[in-house]
């Protein structure tokens, strides 16, 4: 009876982390002042209280070609097209020291899938890092294929990091955390506001659509 008990116990710990983890990467609803900035711009639905895609007939195609069978087929079927059946290619280890060289064009480094980083005269910029095993809240689901090329603690000084969209595979909360305290800033699109609010990063700024800086 101890040990049944000890074991609910135990299973009950592990649900309850799992699910702060889980609840904590899906954000939170957005408040008064980051709704005024979602409702100014030009692609927010007032009567349907949402964002539209600037181009519908896209979403529209993608829906005719992806249905929900093919979906589950893809995720739950032993199918040989949802893993490579060799290693992706890839150049290791990183050159960083030339990637880091001055320059007065345009350098960069693809890390897989959405992660890029660039040197842009000098400034180091990351897009939509992703170094977690998974691409999703829970990491035993839809692992990475193999290892980052290179790993966090051996990046360089990042002076900005932009984040695209909110998919897992573009938005990792454990990912960005890692910099919260690195000096780097972070340019996210006003959507992500209720996101970037709960991990507490200072050195932020949000962006509209089709929208950007002149400097940085």
């Amino acid at each position: 009876m101890r040990l049944f008990i000890s074991i609910l116990i135990t299973l009950g710990i592990i649900a309850i982390s799992i699910s702060c983890s889980v609840w904590r990467q899906l954000g939170k609803m957005p408040n008064d002042k980051e709704l005024s900035g979602f409702v100014s711009s030009e692609h927010f639905n007032q009567d349907k209280q949402i964002f539209e895609n600037r181009r519908p007939e896209l979403i529209e195609a993608m829906s005719k070609r992806i249905d929900m069978g093919t979906m589950i087929d893809f995720f739950l079927n032993d199918t040989p097209h949802r893993v490579p059946e060799e290693p992706l290619p890839e150049m290791k280890p990183v050159d960083i020291k030339r990637f880091l060289e001055p320059t007065d064009s345009v350098r960069f480094v693809w890390l897989g899938h959405s992660s890029i980083m660039m040197n842009v005269q000098n400034r180091i910029l990351l897009f939509d890092p992703i170094f977690s095993n998974a691409a999703a809240p829970i990491n035993f689901m839809v692992e990475r294929f193999q290892p980052p090329v290179i790993r966090l603690e051996e990046l360089p000084e990042i002076d900005w990091i932009l984040i695209s969209h909110d998919h897992y595979d573009h938005l990792d909360m454990e990912t960005v955390e890692f910099f919260k305290d690195k000096g780097a800033r972070f340019a996210f699109l006003w959507e992500l506001a209720p996101i970037s609010a709960i991990g507490g990063f200072r050195r932020i700024g949000f962006l509209k659509w089709t929208g950007g800086r002149k400097r940085v």
